[in-house]
């Protein structure tokens, strides 16, 4: 497997997170929960993109962030 594209990681953080957030805070049944937010891949992560969720995880309280690996 490849490693997963940068440009990716960055919609995900910017545009996805944020899209999911504001659904869960419109919804009566969501609007309290905690927010754990994963991302999976079969590829690996670099460094590069593994230090942009490590630092918008440090940058938030609001919810958590983890990268996650699919091994064969």
């Amino acid at each position: 497997m490849g490693d997963v594209d940068d440009a990716e990681v960055v919609k995900w953080l910017d545009e996805r997170i944020s899209a999911i957030r504001e659904v869960a805070k419109r919804h009566s049944e969501w609007q309290d929960l905690t927010q754990r937010f994963e991302i999976w891949s079969s590829g690996r992560f670099t460094a590069e993109a593994l230090l942009m969720i490590s630092e918008r995880n440090l940058q938030t309280q609001k919810y958590e962030i983890v990268e996650l690996y699919l091994t064969n």
